[in-house]
């Protein structure tokens, strides 16, 4: 007896995702940790995570400016995101949300 395949929406989309996608450890790597007004902290994997805060940018800016390793380099998007590149290789993402920021953070992982 022949079968009938269907696709049906998402049911055909492979939807697994390595374990370290769900519930990764919260870390900054070598950044230093920002911890004002934190709203939440997500751990993305082990080489990256995001931190919100209700901090406006300009203060969040203000603060890895001052905490960063020497050498760090930056530039501003044309979207008004603030980007830091460490000496090790390492980048933050410093982004408007709402009222408050989003701050990305990615480094190699070791």
């Amino acid at each position: 007896m022949p079968r009938n395949w269907f696709k049906v929406g998402l049911a055909v989309v492979n939807t697994s995702f390595p374990l370290a996608v769900y519930g990764a450890e919260f870390s900054t790597g070598p950044i230093p940790k920002y911890t004002s007004n934190v709203t939440s902290n997500d751990g993305i994997d082990k080489q990256s995570s995001t931190i919100s805060t209700t901090d406006k940018p300009d203060q969040v800016e203000s603060w890895f400016k001052a905490n960063l390793p020497k050498g760090t380099t930056e530039t501003t998007t044309s979207d008004g995101a603030h980007i830091f590149y460490l000496p090790n290789g390492a980048t933050v993402d410093v982004e408007r949300d709402g009222q408050g920021s989003n701050i990305g953070m990615t480094w190699q992982a070791r």
